[in-house]
């Protein structure tokens, strides 16, 4: 079977579970080599025909913030799903303000690349948006530049010493690569996202922790990705008297994806 759109092993996982125990199908490049019954395989060409279309453009939106901003927004509606590796949420979008307050960079938008390598600084865009072809891998970064102290290591009048230095600054960002597809109606991410913190023992140095997970929704739909816990506590004290104060901030990164006509 000859294929237009899409290669051969983009349809092979979807046409084998069509197939019985002597079956058999294999591909390369743009072509299908089946072996079944007529019967199935006419069942199997009409599969073909509604998935070898030409990609679709995407245009996905990301914004990051708390509850408060989920309201501004006017997201309402929910589903949620959980699991080891993700929390997702799908919200309805609604009428009312777009005044969310985030701050995002990207390492931006190439149409058509197979990985998008720009790169920018904080950006205070409420939504921020980038267009990629559905089947290509976008990168979206949230993040902060943090300052540390660097200095290297000598010997000054025959005893050890700290030798120049300054203030340096390290990225320290959260972001994720995503790959979508489009089946219908749904789309389908692939999200392998990360998380990056200043080490606790050295400064300038950082940790980076990463995972992998699948996600499925409504074109037009928001998708929760997971969030970030902040928990700060305060405290303070003199002679007789002492003060605690505690603040909690919860931001979700949420994406969604929408068909450009």
């Amino acid at each position: 079977i000859q294929l237009k759109n899409r290669p051969a092993e983009e349809l092979i996982p979807v046409i084998k579970p069509m197939l019985g125990s002597g079956d058999s199908v294999t591909g390369r490049g743009f072509q299908l080599f089946i072996r079944t019954s007529p019967e199935n395989l006419e069942q199997v060409r009409q599969m073909i025909s509604q998935l070898d279309v030409a990609a679709q453009l995407l245009q996905i939106s990301v914004f990051q913030g708390n509850d408060r901003d989920l309201r501004a927004l006017g997201v309402e509606g929910s589903f949620n799903y959980q699991d080891r590796d993700s929390n997702v949420s799908i919200g309805k979008t609604g009428g009312g303000s777009r005044g969310a307050d985030i701050h995002l960079s990207t390492r931006g938008a190439s149409a058509g690349a197979n990985i998008l390598s720009t790169r920018g600084r904080l950006s205070d865009n409420p939504i921020h948006t980038l267009r990629i072809t559905e089947g290509t891998q976008g990168y979206i970064e949230t993040g902060q530049s943090i300052p540390y102290f660097s200095a290297g290591g000598g010997w000054f009048n025959g005893r050890p010493a700290l030798i120049g230095g300054g203030i340096e600054y390290k990225d320290v960002t959260t972001g994720f690569y995503i790959l979508p597809r489009v089946s219908g109606d749904q789309v389908i991410l692939n999200v392998s996202p990360f998380k990056q913190s200043q080490s606790k023992t050295r400064g300038g140095d950082i940790n980076t922790q990463s995972a992998s997970t699948q996600i499925t929704g409504k074109l037009g739909q928001w998708l929760s990705i997971g969030g970030i816990t902040e928990q700060v506590q305060r405290s303070s004290s003199s002679i007789g008297t002492s003060h605690s104060t505690q603040s909690r901030n919860n931001e979700s990164i949420w994406i969604k994806a929408d068909l450009v006509r």
